[in-house]
């Protein structure tokens, strides 16, 4: 799971170097767009693998592991939340906040009242 939220994240780099590149300067060189429906599905990895999971987080012994996860979801959830605005995206990344405390996406929970339509 965390490999995976990894390489979201440097999905989200690559896209925030990418356009800070085309703001410097145009470049008529054409990198392949990761396709959302691509990044959506790795979002639902995540939450397939914390849902077949979650019955051993919940245990005494897997206490260090849950608050590993959290934490590291706890920062990257509304990274991956403001950065990639597409539908399938968002509502895989609000399903993935499902999983953590109720104070970690208050961000998430702000843009979702305000936005009825998620």
């Amino acid at each position: 799971m965390l490999s995976i939220n990894s390489y979201l994240l440097r999905i989200f780099a690559k896209k925030e170097d990418k356009q800070e590149k085309e703001r410097e300067e145009e470049q008529e060189e054409e990198e392949e767009e990761i396709s959302t429906v691509v990044l959506a599905g790795l979002i639902e990895v995540i939450v397939i693998l914390w849902e077949g999971k979650i019955e051993e987080l919940e245990k005494p012994s897997s206490k260090k592991v849950k608050s590993k996860l959290i934490s590291e979801f706890t920062s990257s959830v509304p990274t991956l939340f403001n950065s990639f605005p597409e539908e399938p995206c968002r509502l895989a990344t609000i399903t993935l906040a499902s999983y953590l405390p109720y104070k970690a996406v208050s961000r998430i929970r702000y843009v979702c009242t305000k936005n009825r339509e998620l």
